[in-house]
């Protein structure tokens, strides 16, 4: 018989770990740890011996990080930096390279990026007074576009094609397709 437990704790501190995002086969695990008053992006990856143990890998700055979230494939993240002059920052990182990249800075506050599994794709939402717009930046093209403008828009998330998206729309679970527009 499997003696590893279905489910296991993976923090054993006393802060609010929020915003967990997972690759799809729970190997490499992302959330954002309030550290020292700011919140810091913990990337965990589970070793291969039992029980389930995990490395931990604290990416912090200076600046709060929130937001996190990590490509079904487990290679790259995409998370919110609030920078200290008051714009937020969208920023990927490749796990293969340790390596950051800028995607979008602005004004309005930014949330809720995701990435695709290429680490080419990157949507968020942002929100400039009441109006919140989805957007999809090609990395490998430099290439922004706007895919969904409502008010009531939430949660957006990028599949890991980068063809769809799920988001929230009032009550409802809405997916859309982001080649026909459908």
């Amino acid at each position: 018989g499997d003696n590893h437990p279905d489910i296991f704790q993976l923090t054993y501190d006393t802060v609010d770990n929020t915003n967990i995002s997972t690759s799809f086969d729970a190997l490499r695990i992302v959330y954002e740890d309030p550290v020292a008053g700011k919140a810091s992006v913990v990337l965990r990856t589970r070793q291969a011996y039992a029980p389930p143990l995990y490395d931990s890998v604290v990416l912090s700055h200076p600046d709060p990080q929130h937001q996190p979230s990590i490509s079904q494939n487990g290679q790259y993240l995409t998370f919110v930096r609030d920078l200290s002059w008051g714009n937020d920052f969208v920023l990927t990182y490749t796990l293969a390279t340790n390596g950051y990249r800028g995607v979008v800075s602005n004004a309005g506050v930014l949330e809720y990026p995701s990435i695709s599994d290429d680490g080419n794709q990157v949507l968020w939402l942002e929100s400039v007074g009441t109006t919140r717009v989805v957007r999809l930046k090609n990395l490998a093209t430099s290439t922004t576009k706007n895919v969904l403008s409502d008010s009531s828009v939430g949660h957006p998330f990028l599949t890991a094609s980068g063809v769809f998206m799920t988001y929230q729309s009032g009550w409802n679970i809405v997916t859309k397709d982001l080649i026909t527009g459908q």
